[in-house]
C-alpha cells in the first residue's frame, strides 16, 4: 500500500496529459526485440526464457509459419489494456512505451501483414485470426511499417491502472535522480541539478511526434489548429514538449516558490533550442519575453 500511494502520488503531480497518452504505444509481443529484424522462432525462443505472461503471443503464432518475420504490432493509447492482465483493484508497472508518429504506421490487418512483412495470405490471416481471439482490443492495434525501430521511439513509464482510470509518467534513471533532488534539499544546488538535467531533460526529440501531441491537445480544448499560423502552432509545440520534460513539471507542481522551477524552466528551454533548430527563433522569443517579465514585473494594484 505504501509503494502504491507513493506511485500515486508521482503521477498525480506528473502524470501525462490525455494527449500524450492518446499518441503513445504499447507492444503487442513484449517477447520481441524492437530493434532489429526477428523472425517468429526467435521471438518463440524468448518466450521459453521469459515467464508465462508471455503465453499469449505464443498462441498468436499457432498456425503461422516460424521463419517469417514476427510483426511490430502495437495498440494505440497506454490506456488501452490487454486481457491476459488480471483484474485487480490497481496494478502498477513499468513498461516500454513507443512514441509513433501516424506515418509509422498502418491499421493491422491481413492486407497491411502481406504489403509491409511480405506474408503468405494464408499465413496473414491465420496470424490475424489468432490475434482477435486472444486479444479484445485488436480494432486499436497498429503494425509497425518498418520490422525494427529505434532507440528514439522507446522510453521507458510508470503506469498505474486502477479501476476508474489509468495514469502514467516518464520513468528512468533522470527521473529518479531529480526526484531524488527534490525530496532531500531545501535549497537550489544548480550545479547538481545541471548535471542531471542539461542536455537530458527531453525524453522523447522527435519533433513530428510532438507536432501531433500538440494538435491533439489543441483540437480536443476545442481549438482549431487548421488556422493556426505557423508560430501559433510551434508555440502550441513548444508548450507540449515543456511541460512534459523532466524537471519541469516535478518542480512546477512542487517546488516553485524554491527556485527549483525558475532553474528548470532555463535548462528544459535551452534543450528545446539546442534540440530542435526548427523551434529555434519562436522557443528562443519566448525564452526572452519571460526573462523581461521577471527583470520588469508589472506594477501590483493598490
Amino acid at each position: 500500500m505504501e509503494l502504491y500511494i507513493r506511485i500515486s502520488h508521482y503521477l498525480e503531480r506528473v502524470g501525462f496529459v490525455p494527449s500524450v497518452i492518446n499518441n503513445l504505444y504499447l507492444p503487442l509481443f513484449t517477447a520481441r526485440t524492437p530493434h532489429r529484424k526477428e523472425s517468429i522462432k526467435e521471438t518463440a525462443l524468448n518466450v521459453l526464457n521469459g515467464d508465462k505472461h508471455y503465453d499469449p503471443e505464443t498462441r498468436c503464432f499457432k498456425g503461422v509459419d516460424k521463419s517469417l518475420l514476427t510483426p511490430l504490432i502495437v495498440i494505440k493509447g497506454i490506456m488501452a489494456n490487454k486481457v491476459d492482465i488480471p483484474p485487480t483493484e490497481c496494478s502498477a508497472f513499468e513498461d516500454d512505451v513507443y512514441a509513433l508518429e501516424s506515418k509509422d504506421i498502418v491499421k493491422l490487418n491481413p492486407k497491411n501483414l502481406m504489403k509491409y512483412y511480405s506474408y503468405p495470405e494464408r499465413d496473414a490471416k491465420i496470424l490475424f485470426g489468432n490475434i482477435t481471439k486472444c486479444f479484445h482490443d485488436h480494432k486499436n492495434m497498429y503494425l509497425i511499417k518498418k520490422p525494427f525501430i529505434n532507440n528514439d521511439c522507446i522510453e521507458k513509464c510508470m503506469l498505474l491502472a486502477e479501476r476508474t482510470r489509468f495514469r502514467a509518467a516518464w520513468f528512468n534513471d533522470k527521473v529518479e535522480q531529480f526526484e531524488k533532488i527534490l525530496r532531500e534539499s531545501d535549497e537550489v544546488d544548480s550545479a547538481e541539478i545541471k548535471q542531471v538535467l542539461v542536455n537530458k531533460s527531453l525524453n522523447v526529440k522527435r519533433l513530428g511526434w510532438w507536432m501531433e501531441v500538440a494538435k491533439d491537445h489543441c483540437e480536443s480544448n476545442g481549438g482549431d489548429w487548421s488556422s493556426m499560423s505557423s508560430t501559433a502552432r510551434k508555440h502550441q509545440i513548444i508548450n507540449s514538449i515543456r511541460h512534459n520534460a523532466i524537471g519541469y513539471h516535478q518542480s512546477y507542481s512542487t517546488h516553485r516558490e524554491k527556485g527549483f522551477y525558475a532553474l528548470a524552466y532555463d535548462i528544459v528551454m535551452r534543450d528545446i533550442i539546442n534540440t530542435f533548430p526548427t523551434l529555434r527563433s519562436v522557443a528562443q522569443a519566448q525564452f526572452d519575453s519571460k526573462l523581461k517579465d521577471e527583470l520588469n514585473p508589472l506594477p501590483h494594484n493598490n
